[in-house]
């Protein structure tokens, strides 16, 4: 991602009377594409300037025609303007022409909109792969206005493609629909945001039908895949959080967001869709976590490159080793945390504790693993008792 601005104080005029006069604008980000700024010379006055982040990494800067700051007259919102309303007129100095709104643009508008909502860096991080990934699978350059109905139905249907499990599709369905939405969603904010006058072609593409995130059958692993699965990992790093996730079965993203102060002992702190929550480690886990070690504020699992995890890198490395392991086709890391629930299951591990212990509800659990647990209702309750 490239280096953002870093922002200067130019909110109020007593704050830009105190910078050292310079050609070089003082600037304040307004999004990931976006910045404000203010210039001064040896002049009672300065300009409002504003730059743009192009889509190949270079910048526009321009200045702000026919306005000034409200340095030394107030504000009248017409000629002489204030902070917030050099900001407004900034965001619209750099708006193209309604036919030359292009996919790009919406996505980055949407992914900055979407990032100014959520205090939560993971969350923006989502936003920002999720932008560029929906822009990605199109012809670069390409305008909202020309984007027909059957892109977006091979945008959804390329989802499918190489799926032959009837399983696996279920959970490849339930992906596209998440993307189709978020997709359209991109699309019809930029409509609103240009007031475009077009047909919005993507609307005659529906979701998939009977599509559920994880499948309708369950993955666990028995303790030979477990072990396959791990001599079958190409990378250390890779081999390291599989193991980690089947001594926790944390949810991947929790793993990911984990840093090295959040454990203790054999506690973790975890932070996931669910909220934060401590768990109680088995005394393995807590020894291959402890033994990773690093500064208190590093991510506790790591790449091979010392970089932290994000939530697609695992995607290919995982599948080819679940591949070369044997695994069921469509088994993806989460089958780490099915396994792990399942093994408590097994154990007689009450309901409540396990939904505790992971993060989740006595619900989900139920809901998840009722083929499971309708096993251990027969086992535990059909037989005479008189």
């Amino acid at each position: 991602m490239p280096r953002q601005v870093k922002d200067e104080p130019i909110r109020t005029k007593t704050q830009r009377a105190k910078l050292t006069p310079r050609r070089k604008p003082y600037y304040r980000r307004l999004s990931d594409r976006l910045a404000i700024g203010y210039r001064r010379l040896n002049t009672a006055v300065g300009t409002w300037v504003v730059r743009e982040r192009n889509t190949d990494g270079s910048y526009t800067e321009r200045k702000l025609s026919g306005v000034s700051p409200d340095d030394v007259i107030d504000a009248n919102g017409v000629d002489v303007l204030t902070f917030d309303q050099a900001c407004d007129l900034a965001r619209d100095a750099l708006a193209p022409a309604k036919a030359d709104v292009t996919l790009q643009r919406a996505a980055d508008e949407w992914r900055d909109r979407k990032i100014s909502e959520t205090d939560s860096a993971k969350r923006a991080q989502n936003y920002r792969n999720s932008a560029a990934r929906h822009v990605a699978k199109f012809p670069t350059g390409i305008k909202v206005a020309d984007i027909t109905a059957k892109m977006v139905q091979d945008f959804r249907d390329n989802f499918l493609e190489g799926v032959t499990d009837p399983d696996a599709k279920r959970a490849r369905r339930a992906t596209a629909n998440k993307q189709l939405a978020e997709l359209k969603a991109i699309l019809n904010a930029a409509v609103k945001a240009y007031t475009l006058d077009i047909a919005r072609p993507w609307d005659a593409v529906n979701k998939f039908p009977k599509a559920e995130s994880h499948g309708k059958r369950v993955i666990v692993l028995s303790p030979d895949q477990r072990i396959a699965l791990l001599d079958a990992c190409q990378s250390p790093a890779l081999a390291t959080l599989v193991r980690v996730a089947l001594l926790t079965g944390c949810r991947p993203g929790e793993l990911f967001s984990a840093r090295v102060r959040d454990l203790t002992g054999r506690r973790l702190a975890v932070r996931g869709k669910t909220g934060a929550r401590v768990m109680v480690l088995s005394q393995a886990a807590a020894d291959l976590l402890a033994g990773i070690g690093g500064d208190p504020d590093d991510h506790l699992l790591l790449k091979d490159d010392g970089n932290p995890w994000l939530e697609d890198d695992q995607l290919d490395p995982f599948r080819a080793a679940a591949d070369a392991a044997g695994l069921p086709e469509g088994a993806t890391l989460y089958c780490t945390r099915h396994t792990y629930i399942t093994d408590h299951l097994a154990r007689g591990v009450p309901v409540t504790a396990l939904a505790q212990q992971c993060g989740t509800s006595v619900q989900m659990i139920e809901k998840t693993y009722a083929n499971f647990l309708g096993d251990d209702l027969e086992r535990w309750f059909g037989f005479d008792v008189v």
